[in-house]
Parts: C-alpha cells; structure tokens; sequence
C-alpha cells in the first residue's frame, strides 16, 4: 500500500547540534520523527536511542501477522532511555518527543508522545491528527482564552520519552486511503510551515522527497532556528 516514501533532517540556520533524529523502514511499514528535549543535555542521543531502539522492537516482532504492540513497546524504549540517561546525564537525565506510526492493512497505527506532529492529507482532506502535549494545548482543553496563552506554554512539554514523570504517551490509529499522505515533522518545520501550506505542497503532486526538500527549505527561508526534520509516507 506504501508507493513512496521519503524522510531528511537539517541542521538549520542556527543550531551547532542536531538533536532530531527520522526512521523510515518501508520492510517494517514503520516511519518516526524524534526530536531532542532541548533544554537537556544529550538531545541527539535521547532522539537517535529512541528511534534505535523502535525499530530493534519492530524486527523483532511479527508485524506481518499482527500489528506492533505499541503499548509494550513504547513502556521497553522509555525505560531504556531513562537508564541511558542515568549513565550520560545523572542529575538531569535526558528525553525525546516521537511520532511514529506502523501500517497495517488500511490503518496507520500510531504512538505520540511530545509536540511533534502528525498529518493527514488525502485530496481536499487536510489535518493534523495529532494532539499536541503541550500546556498551551492544556490550556486551551480547559476553557482558558489564547490571548493568556504564551509563547512558554506552547513550548512547554506534557509528555516525552526518557523522563519517568512526563511519560504519558497518546495512542490512536487512522485509517488510510489510496492516493493519501501522512506528513510526521518536528516543531523546527511546523513552527514555519503551516498545514494549509503542507496541503498545497502535497497537491502538487511531487514525490515525497520533492514535498520534504519544499518543506525544510521554506522553513529555513523562514529562520530555521530549530533542526528541521519531516518524513512523507504516500499511499
């Protein structure tokens, strides 16, 4: 059901350090955006342990006769970060978001954890299918108004991977439809690049890599403060 699929990471204009890491695994059916916790030491190496550590669980397991027991899964990598984390970062430890999804038959099973983003874009269907956990978003959920929302809480994490008390992943599938697209970024795109703007990209036609080289150059133009990193899954 996969007929192309294409992923890349950038440094960006500013970073010294790329602490996003990608997988796309087409064998596996199994496609992920990591993105280093910034404000913690060792970023890429809580991105990169994530992703690793994912598609060891992948091969690992039967995904052709069943889909991957992400529950199971995801409680094995958290742990494994944490200890990583207790060896290169004692006092602070270190953390990750993911995004990842696994396709199985007509649906893309997902696991979600952080800010970074999932969408879905199928002819004049365009949405993120993701939730953000965010206190902004927190905010929004109980009532409070936008305009007393700030920049801090739209950056301020709920949940990631490798920090035992912020460990509250999201689990959802969506269905998938021929000719449709699933488009799994790090805020370092979706700060600059907006989902109407993906949906158009997407309309184009172009082939995934040609939508991911559109999607990390506009958000460079645009400052590229973040490392950029977006994967594109057709169907």
């Amino acid at each position: 059901m996969i007929v192309d699929s294409y992923g890349s990471t950038h440094l960006g204009n500013i970073r010294s350090n790329n602490e996003d890491s990608f997988l796309m695994d087409e064998s596996l059916r199994l496609f992920c955006v990591a993105d280093g916790i910034g404000s913690l030491a060792y970023g890429e190496v809580a991105s990169r342990s994530a992703v690793h550590l994912l598609k060891n669980a992948a091969i690992g397991a039967d995904t052709l006769k069943m889909p991957l027991n992400f529950r199971e899964v995801m409680l094995s990598v958290n742990e494994s970060i944490m200890e990583i984390g207790e060896v290169v970062s004692p006092l602070e430890g270190i953390g990750t978001t993911l995004i990842a999804f696994q396709l199985f038959d007509n649906n893309a099973n997902f696991v979600h954890s952080g800010d970074s983003r999932a969408y879905y874009f199928s002819g004049l269907t365009s949405k993120q299918i993701s939730t953000d956990q965010t206190i902004a978003t927190q905010k929004k959920e109980n009532g409070i108004p936008e305009s007393e929302i700030t920049s801090i809480d739209h950056h301020t994490l709920r949940s990631c991977m490798g920090l035992e008390p912020m460990f509250d992943p999201i689990y959802f599938s969506h269905s998938v439809e021929a000719k449709s697209c699933i488009i799994l970024c790090s805020d370092g795109a979706s700060n600059y690049v907006t989902q109407e703007e993906m949906h158009q990209i997407y309309q184009s036609g172009d082939p995934c890599q040609k939508i991911i080289e559109k999607i990390i150059s506009l958000s460079l133009e645009r400052g590229g403060s973040d490392n950029i990193t977006a994967v594109c899954v057709k169907f």
